[in-house]
């Protein structure tokens, strides 16, 4: 009987030691974890906590943490209210329940919490084990995963206002409103490089906050900006009070910044008056969009190439054709011009032969006559005809520059009296008036004779030819610096906005083959070139039915030939 108590004893030993070895494992693992592991009562509330329960609630040990009131854990005493609900509703278990709980200085973390809940054979819940995970860190990471897909998301569609802007203010503007109304940084601007400069051209109004100036950065000059512009490399500068670059310039109260560049085009910087404000998955951003907008520069850049080329093709293609029509008329002309005289003296050849043989036939006094007269057609012929000749070899000549003007004193008002003498009987024949107005006996002009006749020449006699009624007037004077020659006459005029064609070779006011006025078009050519090469310049002045007028500059000069100098007047002391 004894010996039967004492086998009971011991089986009860055993099986109270095997239950306090299970505690005691028990107890290590909740001592090793590092989730918090909990059990708490409906009456007495929490009642158990390992160590890593009382760490993520701030206190020293679980049993200070046991001595708290298990409702000042809670940082939503409406969330414990809930949590309380689902048990008394039968719950037996509860599985990862988001919870907000106060530490004990007062600040507050975010724990998954789980449980079981024990019941007694009536269902009454005895008690609560369970654990509790602090979920702070992971949450804060989805929270700025989420943030980074917000601001991808308005990037994407905000980029595509970037990449359809036409014009390099457009792309300043749209990136610099897009970076700062997406990513939310204040200190944003864009600067292009233009003649060695970075200037700003948008920058966002908030950078006078703490920036009051916008200046412009030298590219070869010691700056953030334009280490970032010659290297083409990102410029990441967390604190420009300690940046490594050496940098002069006064940013204000700006501490951090990212400078990103556009190629050759020029860069873009976002800054911050908090130090290493800008963070790495904002820089990226920052990059693509940074290579996004040089992607637009750089085709902005290839359009303007071929609109400039573009524009370039229409004005040869328009000179070409203008050329061709020019070649035209000059052809046209020429075939006048030569023509015309030819057939007038190869007619009046044999009409001349004609009359020898009638004179030796029958001697006739009116014969003579007659036959003086076409000898004097054949020689207006044959002067037409080298007159066109001379005008088109001594174009071809200045152009080429076989012809060398020399640089001497010429006599102005001598050449021009001479000149018109030799016209006057052309004017007479049409009854029109050749008036010479000069204001000094003596105009001395640095020039060539030879070239001073042609201009004349061409000068008188188009003036002549071109007015039907009134006369041409000449006018010789002189200003400080030039010796000037005008040539006005109350003849046909043309459009004013033709006026530059008269000097282009081939070019009339009157072409083709009913044009009422003789010659070649390429006196006043000739003109402009031979002044040109005298360092001179002529002008004119026209107005259809009612004249031109030809004004003609050419450089003062001594007897000597040397520049005539322009001296100060002096006073007197």
């Amino acid at each position: 009987m004894a010996f039967a108590e004492g086998f009971s004893l011991w089986g009860q030993f055993a099986a109270w030691k095997k239950v306090e070895n299970q505690e005691a494992r028990l107890r290590s693992i909740a001592e090793n974890v590092s989730d918090g592991i909990y059990r708490s009562t409906p009456d007495e509330g929490l009642v158990f906590g390992n160590q890593a329960l009382a760490d993520m609630f701030g206190y020293s040990s679980p049993q200070e943490l046991l001595q708290m009131d298990s409702e000042a854990l809670y940082a939503e005493p409406d969330k414990r209210k809930q949590l309380a609900a689902e048990l008394r509703r039968g719950t037996s278990e509860l599985d990862g329940m988001e919870i907000r709980f106060r530490r004990k200085d007062g600040t507050t973390f975010t724990g998954l919490l789980s449980g079981t809940v024990v019941r007694d054979e009536e269902g009454t819940a005895q008690y609560y084990d369970g654990a509790i995970t602090n979920i702070t860190q992971l949450k804060e990471q989805q929270h700025a995963l989420q943030k980074r897909r917000v601001k991808l998301e308005a990037l994407y569609t905000a980029t595509d206002s970037l990449l359809r802007a036409s014009s390099r203010k457009e792309v300043g503007q749209v990136l610099t409103e897009l970076v700062q109304d997406t990513l939310g940084y204040r200190g944003v601007s864009t600067r292009f490089a233009e003649g060695g400069v970075l200037k700003p051209t948008h920058v966002a109004e908030s950078v006078h906050e703490f920036m009051p100036e916008r200046p412009a950065f030298e590219i070869g000059g010691e700056s953030a900006i334009a280490e970032a512009y010659r290297t083409g490399e990102t410029l990441i500068v967390p604190d420009l009070q300690k940046a490594e670059i050496d940098d002069p310039n006064d940013y204000g109260a700006l501490r951090s910044a990212v400078v990103v560049p556009l190629g050759e085009h020029g860069v873009f910087s976002v800054g911050s008056p908090t130090p290493g404000a800008v963070g790495t998955f904002d820089t990226h951003l920052i990059e693509v969009l940074g290579t996004y907008a040089m992607v637009v520069l750089d085709r902005l850049q290839q359009e303007q190439v071929l609109r400039s080329a573009k524009e370039q093709a229409e004005r040869a293609r328009a000179r070409a054709v203008e050329a061709s029509k020019a070649k035209s008329a000059f052809l046209a002309n020429m075939s006048h011009e030569i023509r015309t005289p030819l057939t007038s003296i190869i007619g009046f050849a044999d009409a001349i032969g004609e009359e020898i043989q009638s004179l030796k036939d029958c001697p006739d006094e009116a014969n003579i006559v007659q036959l003086d007269r076409f000898s004097e057609l054949v020689g207006q012929g044959g002067k037409r005809l080298l007159d066109t000749l001379d005008a088109v070899l001594n174009l071809s000549k200045l152009e080429s520059g076989q012809i060398e003007l020399a640089e001497e004193a010429v006599d102005l008002v001598e050449k021009t009296r001479q000149v018109a003498e030799e016209l006057r009987p052309s004017a007479q024949e049409k009854d029109l008036c050749l008036d010479l107005q000069m204001d000094a006996d003596e105009i001395l002009a640095r020039a060539d004779e030879g070239g001073v006749q042609i201009v004349l020449q061409n000068l008188l006699s188009n003036g002549i030819k071109y007015t039907e009624e009134g006369g041409v007037q000449v006018r010789v004077h002189r200003t400080a610096e030039d010796a000037v020659l005008e040539v006005e006459d109350s003849g046909i005029g043309m459009e004013p906005e033709r006026a530059e064609a008269l000097f282009e070779p081939f070019r009339q006011a009157s072409e083709g083959l009913s044009r009422k006025f003789e010659g070649s078009g390429v006196g006043l050519a000739v003109t402009k070139k031979a002044v040109e090469q005298m360092d001179g310049r002529v002008d004119v002045e026209t107005e259809k039915g009612k004249g031109s007028r030809f004004v003609v500059r050419l450089p003062c000069c001594e007897k000597n030939g040397a520049r005539r100098d322009v001296a100060a007047p002096s006073g007197q002391g």
